[in-house]
C-alpha cells in the first residue's frame, strides 16, 4: 500500500467502479481533494482515522497530501489498510495508477550508528558501515578501510579528531570496496578520524 510521508502529495487515478481508502492515524493528518482540477471542488481532511472515498461509477482523479505524519491510502473495489500506517509490507494498487512530487522540502536529521575501529590503527576492514572511526598509525600517511558498501564513485566525508601537530589535512580516494585516507604528511602521533559514506 502507498505510504506518504509529511509533506508529500499524490495524484491518484481510480478506475471506475472503486474507491479510495485515506488512513492518517497516530496523529496524523491529511487532506484528499475529490475531483482534482475542478475550481472549488471538495476538499476533505482526514486527522486521527480513516475514510473511504467512492465508489466513482466513472472513476475518479483524486489529489492526497500529508499535513502531519504518514498518510496511507489504497484504491480497490473493498479497499482496507494494514493494520499501522508504518508497515509497508505490501504495496498495490489495483487497476489504478499514483504520480508523486514532493511538494514541500521538509528538513530533518538522521544518525546512523558508529562502529569505532580506532583502537587498532593502520588499515582495518569495516563491512557494511556508513559511519565509522579509523585511525592512523603513529608516522603512518595513509589508511585504507575496506567496506563492501562503498563504491568508485561513492561520497566518503573524513573528518579529524584531535590535534596531530603534522597531519592537519586528509585526502579521500574511493574504489570499490574500499577507500584510502592519505595524510598531508606522516602523523606525528596515532590520529583518530571519522568518516561517513553516502550510498549512491
Amino acid at each position: 500500500m502507498p505510504f506518504l510521508q509529511e509533506g508529500r502529495e499524490a495524484t491518484v487515478v481510480i478506475p471506475a467502479g472503486q474507491s479510495i481508502r485515506v488512513g492518517a492515524l497516530l496523529g496524523a493528518s491529511a487532506s484528499i481533494s475529490i475531483p482534482i482540477g475542478l475550481p472549488g471542488g471538495p476538499t476533505q481532511t482526514i486527522t486521527d482515522g480513516q475514510s473511504v472515498f467512492g465508489p466513482y461509477p466513472a472513476g475518479a482523479t483524486v489529489n492526497v497530501e500529508s499535513l502531519v505524519g504518514v498518510t496511507e491510502f489504497v484504491v480497490g473495489a473493498s479497499p482496507a489498510l494494514t493494520d499501522n500506517v508504518y508497515n509497508s509490507g505490501s504495496v498495490s494498487i489495483t487497476g489504478g495508477s499514483i504520480t508523486a512530487t514532493l511538494r514541500v522540502a521538509s528538513i530533518g536529521s538522521f544518525a546512523a550508528a558508529l562502529t569505532d575501529g580506532s583502537g587498532t590503527p593502520g588499515n582495518i576492514t569495516q563491512n557494511g558501515v556508513t559511519h565509522g572511526r579509523a585511525a592512523f598509525a603513529a608516522a603512518g600517511t595513509s589508511v585504507v578501510v575496506t567496506n563492501s558498501l562503498v563504491a568508485a564513485n561513492s561520497s566518503v566525508f573524513v573528518s579529524l579528531r584531535g590535534g596531530d601537530a603534522t597531519l592537519t589535512d586528509v585526502r579521500v580516494t574511493p574504489a570499490a570496496g574500499s577507500f584510502t585516507v592519505t595524510g598531508n604528511v606522516a602523523a606525528t602521533a596515532i590520529t583518530i578520524f571519522d568518516y561517513f559514506v553516502v550510498l549512491n
